[in-house]
């Protein structure tokens, strides 16, 4: 059984972390400019900590603000594993791990070598699960494939290459109801196009002939429409690229994937 790590995302927070290390290193005696930018949202609140347990988190939290400086992403919630003298230590979006003196800073996957458990994706898939429920499907623009029985929340913008091949996926998935959230990041025409597709008279057709035959949606776009208010919202779910997928369990799945996967993954999530 291999181990899967995360390479794409551990890339980029080691980039970061190195950035804002060399920055410090360069800079240690100037005071800093500005505070680090708080996250939009705030992580699921921990448990209260014991007095020394408090006291360690916030020795590590303090040394690595210190040494990180305020160009590294900036520190959420900290917390011991179980299974050994380490610190979970949330940066940014990632998640990294030190020692309780925080001498020492590890970016990559950490697993548990008894059941070969990657700790660090099954603590990513609790952060960043959303409840199914809560979703502000007014916002969506919905379209039912078969009994509709199973469903699925997907944030898109209309220039993206992958939603464009997450699409063949989607006509190969029967018994779904489909909320595409129109999430324009790609630019000021992925946000016009959005505004576009929003306000066609057939709103499925529109977004299916751009998709998939590169027919430009056609109007003026100026009819009420939740674009920015979607924009808010996969900023406040931390969503931060397109598609991205939110299953009826609340697991998110980022980036397309293929019609077989996506099966398994509307199987296992259930019914809502």
């Amino acid at each position: 059984m291999k181990f899967n790590v995360p390479k794409a995302a551990l890339a980029a927070l080691a980039a970061a972390v190195a950035l804002a290390v060399g920055a410090t290193a360069v800079a240690i005696d100037k005071p800093a400019d500005k505070p680090a930018d708080k996250p939009v949202a705030a992580r699921p609140a921990a448990k209260p900590a014991d007095p020394a347990t408090a006291a360690t988190i916030a020795a590590i939290r303090a040394k690595l603000g210190e040494r990180l400086g305020t160009s590294a992403p900036p520190i959420g919630d900290i917390r011991k594993l179980p299974q050994a003298d380490l610190w979970e230590v949330q940066l940014g979006d990632e998640l990294a791990y030190t020692d309780s003196n925080a001498e020492l800073l590890l970016v990559g996957a950490v697993f548990e070598t008894r059941t070969r458990k990657n700790l660090t994706q099954t603590r990513m898939d609790e952060l960043t699960q959303v409840a199914f429920k809560d979703l502000p499907l007014d916002l969506a623009s919905k379209s039912v494939h078969g009994k509709g029985e199973r469903v699925l929340a997907v944030f898109v913008d209309p220039n993206c290459g992958y939603c464009k091949r997450f699409e063949a996926a989607l006509k190969a998935t029967d018994n779904l109801t489909l909320y595409r959230f129109y999430y324009p990041v790609l630019g000021e025409d992925s946000v016009t196009k959005s505004r576009l597709l929003w306000c066609a008279p057939q709103r499925e057709k529109a977004w299916q002939d751009w998709m998939l035959e590169g027919k430009a949606p056609e109007g003026k776009g100026d009819c009420e429409n939740p674009v920015d208010r979607t924009v808010a919202l996969g900023k406040k779910l931390r969503v931060t690229g397109t598609p991205t997928l939110i299953l009826a369990d609340g697991k998110r799945i980022p980036g397309a994937i293929d019609a077989n996967a996506l099966e398994t993954a509307l199987q296992q999530a259930g019914k809502r």
